[in-house]
C-alpha cells in the first residue's frame, strides 16, 4: 500500500513543513512513455538475465531507493532473479530510473548496487551475513542516457564488482543511488509477475521488507566464471564465521539453502557436512 504522508525536510539552518501531502515512497506515474528500444549494452560483459523477459517493458511509476546522509534517510527496493544458467558470474547492471519531487536535474552523486540471499521467499535483511555482496559506483563509472522513455526518466548501465551466484538459486538485487533530497530518485517498475519487488523505508515507518506487488526494470551482464564454494554462505569469496551464521540462520529456518548434502531434507546430516566443509575451507 502506498503511503502518503506531509514530509517534514530541513536541508539547510532547520526543519521546516512541506506544503502539501506528497507520495514519497514513489512518484506519481509518469506519462506517455516513449516505447522506444531497448539501449544497446554498455557492460564489459552481455546480458545473462532480463527481468520480466524483456527491457525496459515499463510499467511508468519509480520507487524510492535512495541512500541520503544530509537528511538523513535511506529507502531500498530490491527485486528478485534467478540466473538460468550457465553463466554464474554477475559482473553488470543495466537500470531505469526517474527523478521527482520535484524533478530533473538529479543531484545523485553515485549510485549503490547490493545482492541479498533469498530468506523465506524475501530478501536478506541490509548489513546482516545474507547481504552478500555490495558495489559503490560513482557517476563517472555509469552510462547514463537522460531523459530517454520520458522526460524524468533516465537508463544506467555499469560494471560492478564480479559476485558469483548459484544458477537456479534465488537471489535478489538492489538498485540505490547516493543523493541529497531533494529531489528523490525511484527505481522504475516493469510490467510483468510474478509481481515480488520488496522496500524498505524506515523513515516513513516501513520495515525492511515490504511487497510492492511491482517488478522492476533491470537487466544483469555477466559470464560463466568460477566454481561457487559452498561453504561461502553469504557468496563475499572469504570462509569466516559469517558463512557459519548464515548457515546457522538457514538450518534453523529449516531453508532449502540449508541441504548442504542435497538429499532434498534439512537435517543434522546437512549441519555435519557444512561443518566438515567449513573446517576444510574453500579449495
Amino acid at each position: 500500500m502506498t503511503m502518503k504522508i506531509g514530509l517534514v525536510a530541513g536541508l539547510a539552518l532547520g526543519l521546516a513543513s512541506a506544503a502539501s501531502a506528497t507520495d514519497l515512497t514513489k512518484n506519481v506515474s509518469v506519462g506517455p512513455l516513449d516505447h522506444v528500444d531497448a539501449p544497446v549494452n554498455r557492460a564489459s560483459d552481455p546480458v545473462i538475465y532480463t527481468n520480466t523477459g524483456s527491457y525496459p517493458n515499463l510499467a511508468g511509476s519509480g520507487w524510492s531507493s535512495q541512500f541520503d546522509t544530509n537528511y538523513p534517510f535511506e529507502s531500498r527496493v530490491a527485486d528478485d532473479f534467478v540466473l538460468p544458467g550457465p553463466a554464474n558470474q554477475v559482473t553488470g547492471v543495466t537500470w531505469a530510473g526517474l527523478w521527482w519531487n520535484p524533478g530533473p536535474p538529479g543531484n545523485a552523486t553515485g549510485f549503490r548496487v547490493f545482492f541479498y540471499n533469498d530468506v523465506g521467499g524475501v530478501p536478506g535483511q541490509p548489513g546482516s551475513a545474507n547481504e552478500i555482496g555490495s558495489t559503490t559506483l560513482t557517476m563517472g563509472q555509469i552510462t547514463i542516457q537522460t531523459g530517454i522513455y520520458c522526460s524524468v526518466c533516465d537508463d544506467y548501465t555499469a560494471d560492478i564488482n564480479p559476485i558469483t551466484l548459484n544458477p537456479g538459486t534465488k537471489y535478489w538485487v538492489t538498485v540505490q543511488s547516493i543523493n541529497f533530497f531533494p529531489p528523490q530518485w525511484g527505481w522504475m517498475d516493469a510490467i510483468g509477475s510474478p509481481a515480488n519487488a520488496h522496500q524498505g523505508f524506515p523513515l516513513l515507518g516501513i520495515p525492511y521488507w515490504v511487497n510492492n506487488s511491482v517488478e522492476q526494470a533491470f537487466r544483469l551482464h555477466g559470464k560463466q566464471g568460477g566454481t561457487v564454494c559452498k561453504v561461502d554462505c553469504n557468496g563475499d569469496t572469504v570462509v569466516n564465521t559469517l558463512d557459519f551464521i548464515c548457515f546457522l540462520n538457514f538450518f534453523t529456518a529449516g531453508h532449502p539453502n540449508a541441504d548442504f548434502n542435497g538429499d532434498t531434507v534439512v537435517n543434522t546430516l546437512d549441519f555435519i557436512a557444512f561443518l566438515n566443509a567449513f573446517v576444510a575451507g574453500c579449495p
